[in-house]
């Protein structure tokens, strides 16, 4: 079977132009989010050291944006270039779900058990935590890169930074769809669930603790994982389904959804600035007591 791979004019100016907007956005709110953390903030928590690493796998991943957006307009990318960049994309995304869910968990045991939480957590736990998932990642990341260079050349030119491959190792796929969303997601979804009815339950002063607030910020937090990254990974399942593979039509449409789904992938390196880096008590701290002294020295002009 003989299908074409070549990327719809109309879905790479689609590609082109929503790219662009979230590599900047993305770029100014996480570089700030974390010129926040390292230079504005005393205390590193839990919390911050999870955020400071997610931010830079954020960075990292919206750096290889550019390579991305020239790719989809001029095909001149060699296959090292190409595998290297895809295998930067492919660590930096599942650093960034890995690390949503160690926040999520981090949340869970601080609010559902708190007696235990002086134990179990700690700034220098969540940094071996979040080092442990950048070289597992990376480990992983391996076979990605070995397929795309072992890529022809003559391929790689044409399908560079495609997201469909019907060669793909199976283990890799199922690795991706159960180790790399299904377990996250269905953690996360555990721990915000529990979260909320703990919130629900307790009997604190809305003047000390904002519990309504609180309870939409993890719900969008959850909605944002889903909406973000369940279309790429059901992008991952369908290319083994043999109705797909074997019709060149079907293979089509899904390479077609696939052009989209990493650009709504992306969105998330926009939306974790929002989520979860300006909504930490130390973040709102620092932002108050910004206007503050702005006011009070306008007020003395």
């Amino acid at each position: 079977m003989n299908c074409s791979s070549e990327i719809n004019a109309n879905v790479g100016f689609f590609q082109f132009i929503f790219s662009i907007p979230i590599f900047i956005i993305g770029i100014v709110l996480n570089a700030l989010a974390l010129w926040a953390f390292c230079w504005k903030l005393r205390k590193w928590t839990e919390t911050i050291v999870y955020m400071a690493n997610l931010a830079v796998s954020d960075l990292v991943l919206l750096f290889s944006l550019p390579f991305k957006i020239v790719s989809y307009r001029h095909r001149w990318f060699n296959e090292s270039l190409c595998s290297f960049v895809e295998s930067l994309y492919f660590v930096n995304m599942y650093v960034s779900i890995f690390i949503i869910t160690c926040i999520s968990i981090d949340r869970y045991i601080a609010i559902r058990h708190p007696f235990s939480a002086n134990v179990l957590r700690s700034p220098m736990k969540a940094g071996m935590l979040s080092a442990a998932v950048w070289i597992i990642v990376c480990l992983w990341s391996i076979p990605v890169y070995v397929k795309y260079h072992a890529q022809p050349s003559n391929e790689t030119s044409s399908n560079c930074f495609r997201q469909v491959s019907f060669d793909t190792d199976i283990s890799i796929t199922i690795s991706l769809e159960i180790v790399g969303f299904i377990i996250p997601l269905i953690t996360m979804t555990f721990c915000s669930v529990q979260i909320i009815q703990t919130l629900k339950q307790s009997n604190l002063n809305a003047r000390e603790f904002d519990t309504t607030r609180t309870i939409r910020i993890i719900t969008a937090n959850v909605t944002t994982f889903i909406i973000c990254f369940t279309p790429v990974h059901i992008g991952y399942f369908l290319q083994w389904i043999p109705a797909i593979r074997e019709d060149c039509n079907n293979c089509n449409n899904l390479r077609l959804f696939m052009d989209i789904a990493p650009c709504i992938a992306n969105i998330n390196c926009c939306l974790d600035a929002f989520g979860y880096y300006f909504v930490s008590a130390e973040v709102r701290q620092l932002c108050k007591f910004k206007i503050t002294q702005r006011r009070d020295s306008e007020s003395n002009k």
